[in-house]
C-alpha cells in the first residue's frame, strides 16, 4: 500500500470519527424503544435524593398578611363603591400566588412591610387600631399619607403593593372593561389618506 493510500486511510477515520462518536452518544442517550436512558449528563447521581419542586403550591401570607392586604385594596380601589367581598378574596389569593415563587429574602421583605403597614395607625393617624381594624375612610387617609411622606420608606411601602395589587386586579376581564377597555374586541383605528376613497 503506497504512502498516499496510507494517508487517506487516516484522513477518512479523522473525518469519520465525529460521526462514530455522536452515533455512539445518541445510543447511550436513548434506552430501549428510542426513550431517553438513566445515562447522560442530566441523570441523578447514583445515591443522590430524589428533588421536588413545590413552588407552584406555596403560600407566603399568613392570616394576618391577607387581612392587611386585603384591607389595603378595599381602600385602594373604592372609588364609587369598594370591590365585592368575593372580588378581594380572589385578589388576596392572586397576590399570594404572585409573590410565593419569588426567594425568601424577598418574600421576607414583603411580609415586613405588610407588618409594618399593620401597625402604622398608631404613628400616622394616632390610633390604637391596626389597619385592617380602621374604617375604610381612615385607611383611605393613612394611604393617601402614605403616598405623599417625605419619609421615602414609607412611600416605597405604599408604591411596592400598590403595583402589585394593580397589576393583579386588573388583569380580571371585568375590571379592564370597567375602565373601558375594549379586550378581545379592539381594533387598531384605520387612517384613511384623503382621496384615498
Amino acid at each position: 500500500m503506497s504512502d498516499v493510500d496510507v494517508r487517506m486511510s487516516d484522513e477518512d477515520v479523522r473525518m469519520s470519527t465525529p460521526h462514530v462518536r455522536m452515533a455512539s452518544s445518541s445510543v447511550r442517550r436513548s434506552g430501549a424503544g428510542g426513550r431517553a436512558g438513566p445515562e447522560g449528563p442530566l441523570a441523578p447521581r447514583p445515591g443522590a435524593p430524589a428533588t421536588r419542586t413545590r413552588d407552584f403550591g406555596r403560600t407566603t401570607l399568613k392570616r394576618r398578611h391577607r387581612e392587611v392586604v386585603r384591607a389595603f385594596a378595599e381602600a385602594l380601589f373604592a372609588d364609587d363603591a369598594p370591590p365585592s367581598a368575593a372580588r378581594l378574596d380572589a385578589l388576596v389569593d392572586e397576590i399570594d400566588r404572585f409573590i410565593s415563587p419569588a426567594s425568601k429574602t424577598l418574600r421576607f421583605g414583603l411580609l415586613a412591610m405588610l407588618d409594618a403597614v399593620r401597625v402604622l395607625p398608631l404613628v400616622l393617624l394616632r390610633r390604637l387600631a391596626t389597619f385592617e381594624e380602621l374604617p375604610l375612610a381612615a385607611r383611605t387617609a393613612m394611604l393617601e399619607r402614605m403616598e405623599g411622606a417625605r419619609l421615602a420608606p414609607l412611600c416605597l411601602v405604599f408604591v411596592a403593593f400598590k403595583t402589585l395589587m394593580t397589576i393583579a386586579y386588573y388583569e380580571h376581564p371585568g375590571e379592564l372593561e370597567s375602565i373601558g377597555y375594549p379586550g378581545p374586541a379592539r381594533v387598531r383605528h384605520l387612517h384613511v389618506a384623503e382621496g384615498a376613497r
